[in-house]
């Protein structure tokens, strides 16, 4: 599952950058016991991700940006995610959602696999401890960091780093499933 991401306040998307692939609708799972239901909606997709235990609510838009697409993901519907049946309930991918924030990841999408490779904050938090890169952000001592930057800003930095392998965890790689 989404072990780490980057949050950013603003999203990675805008109008001129947004995209729809066809290919994307449908049931995806990582193992047996996930599932990632993507489903078009007016402006991207609407993503139900199920981790085995609980489920997340996601709006998803997929952008191009050089040369790679990206999916930014943000958190929907966060007071059905947090209770079931009036049971306290947290789904693993909504977990980095907590504040409502965008998080985005390099992606490649083929008829029968996705693969989702989300930016490293080690990675991250490394650069902007050491003043190597300048993108507007909050430090927190125990949290990492949260990207402030706008759209235009962020789109920018994916630009310029999204070729890095070392700015990447590795892949989620989801294969179709039938319905």
């Amino acid at each position: 599952m989404l072990v780490s991401c980057i949050p950013s306040v603003h999203p990675l998307y805008s109008d001129e950058v947004l995209l729809r692939n066809p290919l994307i609708s449908g049931i995806w799972s990582e193992e047996e016991s996930d599932r990632w239901k993507f489903e078009e909606d007016q402006d991207g997709y609407y993503l139900t991700q199920y981790d085995g235990k609980n489920y997340g609510y996601f709006e998803v838009h997929l952008v191009q940006l050089g040369n790679n697409y990206y999916f930014d993901f943000y958190p929907d519907h966060l007071d059905k995610s947090f209770t079931i049946n009036q049971k306290s309930v947290l789904n693993d991918m909504l977990s980095w959602h907590l504040l409502p924030v965008h998080t985005f990841a390099k992606v490649r999408i083929d008829e029968d696999k996705i693969e989702i490779m989300m930016f490293d904050p080690e990675w991250l938090d490394d650069l902007l401890d050491k003043r190597m890169i300048r993108i507007k952000h909050e430090s927190h001592q125990d949290d990492g960091h949260l990207i402030t930057a706008s759209t235009d800003e962020l789109q920018k930095f994916v630009i310029k780093y999204g070729d890095l392998e070392e700015a990447y965890n590795d892949p989620i790689i989801l294969h179709r499933r039938s319905e």
